[in-house]
């Protein structure tokens, strides 16, 4: 008699951007967050990846480790804390943060290591490029930057502030939920200054849930905040 047990493992898959990732993937994109794109030192910038369990049985994810030529240019930011567990039909997000320290491509290999019984040590590259600006007054070094969400809980309309080096320059905002789906998107038309380096945006049409707030500005993105929704 074939043993029922053999239905009850869990699957592990990996998604960046609502594209699958493969386990061993070594070309990076940035259409599923694999690829940073080009961060301009001493900036940061972090991406959104979601461990889904396509299985019928728990996940168990007991660690995640960032090794390679510039391990040390990525980190995990955020929760959750390890060991945690994925439900069958569930998922849970981590993010990775991507800081270079010096110009140039820099790469690292992320491993999720888990009870998938084929894909145990789930292994993908991650790479993004540094970059120095040399002229003008953007050689000046840059004062950390951290974005603020206010309220948060929020309802309908959230205030937030931007790194003074982008007060004349459009901005966009994308909203992605918990699922690594995109919800909302708003322009710079979209955006209300409040301040200097205070703006509001009015995201009335989401729904209550968990959402990740992403500030961007000539195509590239400044920061990545949870942002609540309860009405």
């Amino acid at each position: 008699m074939l043993s029922t047990h053999l239905f009850a493992n869990p699957e592990i898959n990996l998604q960046g951007n609502a594209n699958n990732i493969i386990k061993g993937a070594v070309i990076t994109n940035s259409t599923n967050n694999t690829n940073f794109g080009t961060v301009n030192l001493p900036n940061s910038l972090s991406n959104i990846f979601i461990i889904q369990n396509t299985g019928f049985g728990t996940l168990s994810v007991t660690s995640v480790s960032i090794t390679g030529a510039n391990a040390s240019d990525f980190s995990l930011i955020g929760g959750p804390a390890f060991p945690f567990t994925v439900a069958a039909s569930s998922s849970q997000t981590i993010t990775v943060q991507f800081t270079p320290s010096a110009a140039g491509t820099r790469s690292a290999i992320v491993t999720i290591n888990n009870n998938d019984l084929d894909e145990a040590a789930y292994d993908f590259v991650i790479d993004g490029n540094g970059n120095v600006i040399a002229t003008g007054l953007a050689n000046a070094k840059r004062p950390n930057y951290s974005l603020s969400l206010f309220p948060n809980p929020a309802q309908n309309e959230i205030q937030f502030n931007i790194p003074w080096y982008l007060t004349n320059k459009d901005l966009q905002i994308k909203v992605y939920d918990a699922e690594g789906k995109l919800v909302c998107e708003k322009f710079n038309s979209d955006i209300t200054k409040t301040g200097n380096v205070n703006r509001s945006v009015n995201v009335s049409e989401l729904n209550n849930g968990l959402y990740y707030f992403i500030l961007i500005s000539n195509g590239q993105k400044v920061a990545t905040k949870k942002l609540v929704i309860s009405k």
